[in-house]
């Protein structure tokens, strides 16, 4: 997923402080995995998100609550593109 502007990065960022379990960026072969709860990670994987491999990067939640919460935002970015 690709952040394009400035309300996207925002908005992903509450939603990170909404999550109330562990969430990660990370690559598929796990050479980068990032700890949504740092903010310093936080910030490196927010501009990894709007880089040109922002699509090689996926975000792991271990709450379903969480995952939920972020699998919707997903879902409206999708639609807006789309």
């Amino acid at each position: 997923m690709k952040l394009t502007n400035i309300d996207e990065l925002t908005r992903l960022n509450e939603l990170f402080d909404q999550c109330q379990g562990e969430v990660y960026i990370g690559t598929p072969d796990g050479r980068t995995f990032l700890d949504m709860r740092d903010r310093t990670a936080r910030l490196q994987g927010l501009v990894a998100l709007t880089g040109e491999k922002a699509d090689l990067y996926g975000i792991y939640a271990y709450r379903r609550e969480d995952e939920a919460l972020l699998m919707r935002y997903m879902v409206q970015q999708m639609r807006k593109t789309a």
